[in-house]
């Protein structure tokens, strides 16, 4: 055969040549002519094997293009034919591919036979699927279950000769046999052909019963091959996330095959693209597509969870929109090695520096639910803090983990940060951290104390009010010095401290106004003397240009001059504490009045009961509250903050 066979997009473009020296179907045969034709076709390849097909290619594709008016027996007896071509040519190409005195037209002959086999088995496949499932529709018995189909003949069963001819081109496809294309390169219409036929099987409905179970296992492996040997790690990922978001049919079907791939096949990475393009693309949590894949995950995750864990942040989001996913990060995390206190901390660290903020949302959510449920045990729990105090070795960024696990742990439990509030406030916003200056660490501690605010204090009568500590604790001592030891520093994580810092103390403190009050004073009394430092600084080796501007910064009659970050810290502060007195108001203050209100009307009713109001009490009782006015000193440290801003 001197032409070429190209693997067309269309059927239809084999009836025309598109190039020179391109193969063309020469006829359709009529139907009625097919069983003659077929029957020569079966004794060419008696005679000279696979390579048969080079002069008898125009009869299995008459059957094809005709397929639905074609006799059964006619059909499986073309599939049979195509079957054993596939087969007996896997079994010669090995000693055509080490010959070495091969003539290229004879390379060419077996390229050409193998590209025509190939593309005539997986559209026979695509057809008898088609026209199986047809069927299956058309014969549903009387509880919606399709009955077993079977040909006229009784004797062909599509399930088991569909595993067959996979498992045909699985075997070819083991081989080498790039070799045979000239540059060495399997040609990309030739994956995407194998590929299609797989991605075509798996839209079947059907694909997961039980009957199906050695096709869903031939589709794997032969993807698997297709991946390994032929580059096939992209498309394969892009065919998982398509299907996953138009066939509902097929997350534990899919979970299956990448399972497969990665366990027998070698392909963990494959593992982590899939999660990487479902986290990037399923921003939509109420689509079919992304509820299937989050079951698809879920589904994956039972089968390898240790495969999935360092890739877990990509997708966390979407499964915490969806479940199973609380059973999912228990068989991740909770099981297995996985649940060894020293294992499970490293695993929650990592996972947590590589999530995004709505991921990290998440896991507080699934951890506090562990501790709840007693599933995160107390030797964990102990690790953690040997991890925060470094009783046992570890990074400023193992420590920062320690502390942010330890607040989620606390959301589930208040008690795992009150039992130890004093270790917690002396390592986290103490000496060391200060002069660190880690005030990403001490903002975390901060954020964990807070979880403190969650607790209620139970009163007589029913209500209750917000945890709160004296004002005199030596927490509130800790964070003002932390405050204001780094106030001046130009480190950009000062300032979310600060926040987080203002905002703790309005959480717990019992009299916040006062404190942080106390706190903005200090603040603006380090930003007076920290200009007179600048004015009085004595004179260290200059030339003349830079004493010439030194003079200029400090003649009476040009303006004071600051660094921009400590003015930016102090206005920051201010607006916080600000923001800060303002939510008291109406989340604290507000409902402690109306709370008071309510008591006093409760004692009256009952007075009244009684019988023993007096006309003064029910004055008193309705006159509206008092307005609660901001504190003094907070008003006029502001007042003050301003003056000097101005002045400066």
């Amino acid at each position: 055969m001197a032409c070429e066979f190209v693997i067309p997009g269309e059927r239809s473009e084999l009836l025309r040549s598109g190039r020179v020296r391109q193969y063309v179907v020469q006829e359709v045969l009529p139907v009625r002519q097919l069983a003659e034709h077929i029957q020569a076709f079966k004794l060419a390849f008696r005679s000279t094997g696979p390579l048969a097909l080079l002069d008898h290619f125009d009869t299995p594709y008459s059957v094809l293009s005709q397929f639905r008016a074609v006799e059964p027996s006619l059909q499986e007896q073309t599939l049979d034919l195509l079957v054993k071509a596939v087969s007996q040519h896997s079994s010669d190409l090995p000693a055509v591919l080490d010959d070495t005195t091969l003539k290229p037209s004879a390379r060419l002959d077996h390229l050409n036979a193998l590209k025509m086999s190939c593309y005539l088995l997986t559209q026979l496949i695509e057809a008898f699927d088609n026209q199986n499932y047809k069927e299956e529709l058309a014969n549903v018995g009387p509880v919606g279950k399709a009955r077993k189909l079977k040909s006229k003949s009784g004797a062909f069963d599509w399930e088991l000769a569909r595993a067959h001819a996979l498992q045909v081109l699985n075997q070819l496809l083991q081989l080498e046999i790039r070799r045979l294309w000239p540059m060495g390169q399997v040609e990309e219409e030739f994956s995407r052909l194998i590929t299609s036929c797989c991605c075509h099987i798996l839209e079947c409905p059907s694909i997961g019963q039980v009957k199906n179970k050695a096709t869903r296992e031939a589709v794997a492996h032969l993807l698997g091959v297709m991946i390994k040997r032929y580059n096939h790690m992209l498309g394969a990922t892009l065919n998982v996330i398509q299907l996953l978001q138009h066939f509902e049919h097929l997350p534990p079907v899919l979970a299956q095959s990448v399972t497969t791939w990665a366990t027998e096949y070698g392909l963990k990475s494959i593992v982590g693209e899939i999660m990487r393009e479902i986290g990037a693309g399923e921003g939509g949590r109420e689509s079919t597509g992304a509820r299937c894949c989050a079951v698809f995950l879920t589904e994956l995750a039972d089968r390898i969870p240790e495969i999935m864990a360092p890739n877990i942040s990509l997708v966390l989001d979407l499964l915490n929109g969806e479940e199973a996913v609380t059973d999912a990060y228990r068989r991740l995390y909770l099981n297995g090695e996985s649940s060894k206190p020293q294992t499970l901390v490293q695993n929650l660290t990592a996972l947590l520096f590589d999530s995004n903020v709505d991921s990290i949302k998440c896991l507080e959510q699934l951890v506090s639910e562990f501790v709840q449920k007693n599933e995160i045990k107390p030797a964990v729990i102990q690790l953690l803090w040997e991890r925060l105090t470094e009783k046992v070795a570890s990074t400023p960024l193992e420590r920062r983990a320690a502390v942010i696990l330890l607040g989620m742990a606390a959301r589930g439990e208040p008690e795992i940060v009150g039992s130890n509030l004093e270790t917690l406030y002396t390592v986290g916003l103490g000496p060391r951290v200060r002069e660190q200056q880690d005030y990403q660490l001490a903002r975390d501690t901060c954020l964990a104390i807070g979880k403190l605010s969650q607790g209620k204090k139970k009163l007589l009568g029913g209500s209750a009010i917000s945890f709160r500590l004296p004002s005199d604790h030596q927490l509130f001592s800790h964070i003002s010095d932390a405050v204001t030891d780094g106030f001046c520093s130009p480190s950009p994580h000062w300032r979310p401290f600060a926040e987080a810092a203002v905002a703790l103390v309005y959480q717990l403190s019992e009299n916040p106004d006062r404190l942080c009050g106390h706190l903005l004073l200090c603040c603006a009394s380090l930003l007076t003397n920290h200009q007179e430092e600048k004015a009085d600084d004595p004179p260290s080796e200059q030339t003349e240009e830079t004493a010439e501007v030194k003079a200029t910064e400090v003649c009476p009659d040009s303006p004071s001059t600051l660094p921009a970050h400590v003015l930016g810290n102090l206005i920051a502060t201010v607006g916080h504490v600000a923001l800060q007195q303002m939510l008291h108001l109406e989340r604290a203050v507000g409902p402690e009045m109306q709370r008071r209100r309510l008591n006093r009307e409760q004692q009256e009713v009952k007075q009244k009961m009684k019988g023993k109001t007096t006309v003064r009490e029910r004055t008193l009782t309705h006159l509206p509250p008092t307005p609660c006015k901001p504190n003094g000193l907070l008003l006029l440290l502001c007042s003050y903050v301003t003056l000097s801003v101005i002045e400066i």
